[in-house]
């Protein structure tokens, strides 16, 4: 295969993508980072796009857009550029609709989401990913990068929907993160995790993704790989809402919440955990508050 593959940011999740890549003899993988601390030999970056084929832009969902500037116009027409940022930017795009709109006119791109967290990765455990894609030829390009790897990798048509269970997930487990930190127990967890998943169902369904999308890997198996892991910035926002009344955290699913809030609109009060999370962000409710109203709610259905 002899690919070469780019990796454009040096955080937690992008050395953990190299890691798990550069375990493999048929690939050269180039990590860049704007800050060369975290990767002390590196080209110029224009030298590094110009001859992957394979680029990832692990960059956090608000750093995204100046990060595909930058390498826009060093991309070979071929090269798939993927994405695995979760988040909603200023003028509320998602991931995938910020990659259609800032890379070139034909430029093949794909999104990355699933139960991935990056020290696990580290570890040599394995990891879980939907690749998202408009066309099954650019999943096909890019599943010989992860065979032989740890990373598990299976296909979704759903873009739209992926992009929008990353960003719901992340503010879930905000939510998660709270009902840990108050001690309610695996029960009260497990039936959050049964609500969510409901609300997040509806909402991919209400904003123009897929239903199903919520029950796969880039909604319930991330959600809970993120919700419960000590890893996890979004759980630690939850846990220092309940122990300080403000996060100290910054995170990807507080900062998606006004723009989600803005795409939901007046709707907002159909989604009971939701609307819980945002009262706790907002601080309109303590934590201990907006969850015992939740739990006084009668969750008697079940199916979306």
């Amino acid at each position: 295969m002899n690919k070469r593959v780019a990796i454009i940011g040096a955080g937690n999740f992008g050395q953990a993508l190299a890691f798990v890549l550069r375990a493999k003899q048929d690939m050269t993988v180039e990590m860049w980072d704007k800050d060369p601390a975290k990767v002390p030999i590196q080209r110029e970056l224009p030298a590094v796009i110009r001859y992957s084929s394979i680029v990832f832009v692990c960059v956090p969902s608000w750093a995204l857009r100046s990060a595909l500037e930058s390498i826009r116009g060093d991309l070979t027409p071929e090269a798939v550029v993927i994405s695995p940022a979760k988040g909603i930017d200023n003028e509320r795009l998602t991931v995938d609709q910020l990659l259609e709109v800032v890379l070139l006119m034909g430029q093949p791109w794909a999104l990355l989401s699933g139960p991935m967290i990056a020290s696990e990765m580290l570890a040599g455990q394995l990891s879980f990913a939907a690749l998202a894609a408009k066309e099954h030829l650019i999943f096909e390009e890019v599943r010989p990068v992860f065979s032989r790897t740890t990373v598990r990798l299976a296909y979704s048509s759903d873009p739209h929907g992926v992009a929008l269970a990353g960003v719901l997930k992340n503010v879930y487990a905000v939510g998660l993160g709270a009902v840990e930190a108050l001690g309610l127990g695996h029960n009260v967890q497990g039936s959050l995790v049964m609500q969510s998943c409901l609300e997040m169902a509806q909402i991919l369904q209400r904003l123009g993704g897929h239903a199903e999308t919520a029950w796969g890997l880039a909604g319930v198996a991330d959600l809970v790989a993120t919700g419960f892991s000590e890893h996890s910035r979004n759980c630690r926002v939850g846990k220092e809402l309940v122990k300080f009344g403000k996060q100290q955290t910054e995170s990807e699913g507080v900062s998606s919440l006004p723009h989600l809030k803005a795409l939901v609109g007046r709707h907002i009060d159909l989604y009971p955990v939701l609307a819980a999370i945002d009262a706790i962000v907002e601080g309109t409710a303590s934590a201990q508050e907006a969850i015992a109203k939740l739990l006084a709610v009668r969750y008697e259905r079940e199916k979306v």
